[in-house]
């Protein structure tokens, strides 16, 4: 159960979040003028992770150890 709740959340959130980031990235440069900024700071993150550490740093600080949501909110 927590597997199929786990799946469904991240899937609904990660494309939730990827709809918000790619709509104003695919306008054209004089409408959106950070576009070339922000596609390699989306592109560098999606290459070079934090790693382990700073993972569960995140988690830790956002007081979410042991909680279901440090399973879906990192990979978002």
């Amino acid at each position: 159960l927590v597997s199929l709740l786990r799946v469904l959340a991240s899937t609904v959130l990660t494309l939730g979040f990827t709809v918000l980031a790619a709509y104003p990235l695919s306008k054209r440069s004089d409408r959106f003028l950070g576009r070339t900024f922000f596609s390699w700071a989306i592109f560098i993150t999606m290459i070079l992770s934090g790693g382990m550490i700073p993972t569960f740093m995140t988690v830790s600080t956002l007081g979410l150890v042991g909680n279901f949501w440090a399973l879906v909110i990192p990979n978002v």
